[in-house]
């Protein structure tokens, strides 16, 4: 379980002015999607949730969503073969962030057992007001991308990493905001013994490490393939080595008027 930041997190520098219209929206099948519409059932497949502790059913931007209060909840999945993805990955969701978490991390979307930062992939908010889209190999390496995102706004996330180029994207809408490259690839297998799984404005077991979301999430969905906007050669400036081994990121400038 990715319990600290052991290494230091680069940001991205992003536009301010969140502009979410238009959506990218993909034409192709996700792995799983949940909607939230009044149920955790996957629309995709089987991999249905269970909803625990402060979550509940809200009305969000396509018909409802869930709504955790920032305490304890949670929509909990099991670990799936589907789901242990290893090379090309997105996630996409409608996301409004109601308040950070007041201590480390508040989960999106979560991979992981209760191992210590042994997480194959994982979306989440910080309390420093950033976005953190990670993945993390078995033997510890961890690649990070990360982005300011704005409060009580509703805001289509993008999260993708394509195993062909090792690019890592996060994207608002139809704009690329934040790149790394990175030669670390999600893994396969978690530890049966530490109570594996995927939660979802959680981590699989709060009870072991509580990293609760305040906030909506609507209409999460996985792909195994590289879904979303690509950027423009044009909008993205040199590269900047980070912290983070064989990683380097993207700095996105605003264009001069």
């Amino acid at each position: 379980m990715y319990r600290r930041a052991c290494y230091s997190i680069v940001s991205a520098i992003s536009l301010l002015a969140f502009a979410i219209a238009p959506v990218f929206v993909s034409a192709q099948t996700p792995v799983s999607w949940w909607r939230g519409d009044g149920n955790a059932l996957d629309s995709s497949d089987g991999n249905n949730g269970t909803l625990q502790g402060g979550v509940i059913y809200a009305s969000a931007v396509v018909n409802q969503g869930f709504q955790f209060n920032g305490t304890n909840g949670v929509v909990k999945i099991a670990d799936a073969d589907n789901l242990k993805i290893t090379g090309s990955i997105s996630i996409t969701a409608w996301v409004n962030v109601a308040a950070l978490p007041t201590n480390g991390f508040g989960q999106i979307l979560f991979r992981g057992d209760n191992r210590g930062a042994l997480d194959p992939y994982y979306l989440a908010v910080n309390s420093a007001g950033n976005l953190v889209w990670q993945v993390g190999d078995a033997v510890g390496g961890q690649a990070f991308v990360t982005t300011p995102i704005p409060l009580q706004q509703n805001v289509f996330v993008t999260a993708s990493l394509d195993d062909s180029t090792g690019a890592m994207r996060l994207s608002f809408g139809d704009t690329v905001v934040a790149q790394t490259i990175t030669t670390v690839r999600p893994f396969d297998n978690l530890n049966s013994s530490f109570t594996p799984g995927l939660g979802i404005g959680n981590t699989q077991d709060p009870v072991a490490a509580n990293q609760p979301f305040n906030g909506i999430i609507d209409e999460l969905k996985i792909y195994n393939r590289v879904v979303g906007p690509v950027p423009a050669p044009s909008a993205l400036a040199a590269f900047v080595i980070g912290a983070v081994p064989g990683a380097a990121v993207l700095l996105r400038r605003r264009r001069k008027a």
